[in-house]
Formats: C-alpha cells, sequence, structure tokens
C-alpha cells in the first residue's frame, strides 16, 4: 500500500506550479480530483488529440481524476462543495481574490470541511503590492537574480529553467508536515507556498560576512562553462566533455590521467584555493589537451581513472526515457494513453521501502471522470443530464 493511500485532495490549480505538488502527492497514491472550467485550464491544449509538449498537461495531470464544472453558477458550486466535503486537501493557485468570488476561497472550505488542508501557491504571494497581479516563474526567477547568474560573467542576463517544480515540491512537502499536525490534533489549516517565495528559497545561499559584505557567490564563467577550471565543460575533438574535480585528491587523478603529473605540485596549483586563483592559467593548459581526444575517449579515460565527468548530450531526457533499466526500476513511468497511445515520463520521485509509491495512469482527458464522480456524490442520470446540457458540467466522449 502506497504511504497516502486513502487520501483526497482536490485540485483547482491551473499551469504548473500549483498542480505539481498534486501530482507528487498523487505518485505517493493521494486520490487526486482535478476540477477544470469548461474548455479546460489555460494549459489544457484546445484540440485534445494533438499532443501537448509542454509538460503542463503531460505530467501534472497524470493519475487524475478530471471532472468538469462552472463555477460561475450557483449549481456548479454546490457539486464542488459536495466534492471537497470529505477531502483531505484543496489546492488552488489563482490570484488573490479569485478563489473567494467563485465560493471555494479558504473559508468556505473551513466551513464546510474544518480538518481540510488548503493550500494555496501564489506567484507573487498572498499579501503585498504585487500579490494580484498574475505572475509567470521567469518574472520570478528575475526578481531574485537567477537570471543574470546564468547569463554568466559580465554578461547580459538570460532566461533559465523552469523552477515551477521546485515550488510543486517544497508545495508538497508543507502538505506532508500539516497532515501531520491534523493527525497529532485533529485541525485542518491554511498554508501558501508562492513563486517567489520558493524562488527566494532557491538562491537561498546568499550571506554576509562578519563586516557586513554579500559574499560572492560562485557565478558562470564569460563563456558560460562552469564556475572553475575543475568545474566547467571543456571543447573536445569532436564534441564536450564536463568535469568536476576541484578536491585534491580529484585534481590529482585529473592531472594523472591526462598526464601532467608534474602540475599537482607546481606553485599555484597545489591547494583548491590557489587553483581557483589561476583560473585562468588552468583553463588553457586544460583547453588545449582536451581538444587532443573525442569525447568518447576522454570519458572512458577519466572514468576509469575516477575522475568524475560526464558528456553533456542534446538527448539526455529521450535516452532516459528509452533506458529499460530505468523503466524496470521505476524511475521511468510507462503506460498507454486512450488517444496517443504508449506514453514514458518521469517516474516517481521519492520512494519508500515499505510504502512505495505508483503511477496510476496517464494524464487525463478533460472530464474524463466527471460522470463517475458525479455518480459518487450522488447524483442521479437525469440530474446529470441536465447539468449537462445546461452546460453546469461536461464529460469529455470516450476516445
Amino acid at each position: 500500500m502506497a504511504a497516502l493511500s486513502g487520501l483526497k485532495l482536490v485540485d483547482f490549480g491551473a499551469f504548473i506550479a500549483g498542480p505539481y505538488a498534486a501530482r507528487i502527492l498523487g505518485d505517493l497514491g493521494a486520490t487526486v480530483i482535478k476540477v477544470e472550467p469548461p474548455g479546460g485550464e489555460t494549459m489544457r491544449p484546445k484540440d485534445e488529440r494533438i499532443f501537448s509538449s509542454h509538460k503542463g498537461q503531460n505530467v501534472v495531470t497524470r493519475g487524475t481524476r478530471d471532472i468538469v464544472v462552472d463555477l460561475k453558477t450557483e449549481e456548479g458550486r454546490s457539486i464542488v462543495h459536495k466534492l471537497i466535503s470529505d477531502a483531505d486537501v484543496v489546492s488552488q493557485n489563482m490570484r488573490p481574490g479569485v478563489a473567494e468570488r467563485l465560493g471555494i476561497g479558504y473559508q468556505d472550505v473551513k466551513r464546510i470541511n474544518p480538518s481540510a488542508i488548503y493550500l494555496f501557491s501564489p506567484g507573487f504571494g498572498s499579501t503585498g503590492p504585487r500579490s494580484h497581479l498574475p505572475s509567470f516563474e521567469p518574472l520570478n526567477s528575475a526578481f531574485v537574480g537567477i537570471h543574470y547568474r546564468t547569463g554568466g560573467e559580465g554578461n547580459s542576463p538570460i532566461q533559465s529553467m523552469s523552477l515551477d517544480g521546485f515550488c510543486g515540491l517544497l508545495a508538497a512537502c508543507g502538505v506532508m508536515m500539516a497532515l501531520l499536525h491534523r493527525q497529532k490534533t485533529g485541525e485542518g489549516q491554511y498554508m501558501d507556498v508562492s513563486q517567489l517565495a520558493s524562488a527566494m528559497y532557491y538562491t537561498s545561499d546568499t550571506y554576509k560576512t562578519s563586516v557586513g559584505v554579500v559574499a560572492p557567490l560562485p557565478d558562470l564563467d564569460k563563456e558560460q562553462s562552469g564556475t572553475s577550471a575543475l568545474n566547467r565543460l571543456y571543447q573536445t575533438k569532436d564534441d564536450w566533455i564536463c568535469i568536476a574535480c576541484e578536491k585534491d585528491f580529484e585534481w590529482k587523478s585529473l592531472c594523472i590521467a591526462l598526464g601532467i603529473e608534474s602540475l599537482v605540485d607546481e606553485q599555484g596549483f597545489q591547494t583548491e584555493k590557489e587553483r581557483y586563483a589561476h583560473r585562468d592559467e588552468l583553463e588553457e593548459i586544460l583547453s588545449k589537451i582536451f581538444q587532443l581526444k573525442t569525447s568518447d575517449d576522454w570519458f572512458q579515460l577519466l572514468d576509469q581513472s575516477h575522475v568524475p565527468c560526464e558528456i553533456p548530450v542534446m538527448d539526455g531526457e529521450e535516452r532516459f526515457l528509452h533506458t529499460s533499466a530505468f523503466v524496470a526500476s521505476g524511475l521511468v513511468a510507462e503506460y498507454d494513453h486512450p488517444l496517443w497511445g504508449l506514453m514514458r515520463e518521469i517516474g516517481s520521485v521519492i520512494n519508500f521501502s515499505e510504502t512505495p509509491g505508483r503511477i496510476f495512469g496517464p494524464p487525463s482527458r478533460l472530464g474524463q471522470h466527471t460522470y463517475e464522480i458525479m455518480s459518487e456524490l450522488g447524483y442521479g442520470s437525469d440530474d446529470v443530464k441536465r447539468l449537462e446540457d445546461e452546460g453546469v458540467i461536461y464529460a469529455s466522449p470516450k476516445p
């Protein structure tokens, strides 16, 4: 039995940062019911026959049960209130005030189900001068300085990878803490994890020295190749190689493998601090050597010499997904989708020995489970048909 079996989570989230927490909890066994508006949430393709390449739908909706309800109608709100009456967790990442207008704000949920954990994942936080604005991940990364750090020393800023998944991971951790508190006290509660807070947490290695000056962080070099001569990418005869060997014993192993043992005891390269201070000189030496062999040749030589290294590849995700050993171990999930056929994606990222997670199934279609969820809530077939005809609910046709 999975660790969170029996847990019910109702998710009103859109995009990635909010629903990603539901996906993590679902992988650990929770039953996740995603409530979408007519036409689907923003990330859902208008034509479901077209495979969405964006991870918003292909990842965060996997294993969910999907129901479409128009919360702008009185009967739609009544349906959702029944749905959350026995929920353990209710989550949403709408702009502040929107959930309240739709009748699913914290006070609404607390009145219906006092023991529920209410998760809010706003962009800029639930209070403050920007809290009412829509938020997208690149804006928060820009605000906390990630784009400049990624750009490299002296370069213009560049947009980096999304931190939405990190926000979801923090939210999932928070939910489990709240559930532990409820187990002890019986109390539900409100919690929020904003994109901005998660971005700041991601860069929390910033600190001040004893004299009050912000300590410099290891930024990328101007070429965006690394943070030091021994923690960077080098061009080879045919491609690139990445090394990470700043410690003394790793440095010695690298020198032996490259046939430059004399550098180990040479002035300026004897300690990690000295090697960093002379990084330009060391980079020039290593750059010339690495261009003499192919990436595969260097990898074989360095790997056998226990030098931390890897070959950067353009198709890393594809290689990972098509490695049968990863499928067998559960790192890669495999299942059939009714429209798209065989699908593979990253599997459960948190593993337990006694209560392992499970991948419940493929991403849900828009309104795929509307009929069965309405039946579970006590609605008869006549009521369901009437509500569907009036546009209060929607159920996807069979593929």
